[in-house]
């Protein structure tokens, strides 16, 4: 039981750690892109 547990705690957390990566990828393309494109 312990053991599920930790898992799904460490698939939440890479999840979410990925989820908050993803957007500031994003937030950073979208800040070079604007000024390119007229955003």
């Amino acid at each position: 039981m312990p053991d599920v547990y930790i898992d799904t705690v460490n698939h939440d957390g890479i999840r979410v750690v990925s989820l908050i990566i993803t957007h500031l990828v994003f937030s950073e393309a979208v800040g070079f892109l604007r000024p390119v494109y007229h955003l």
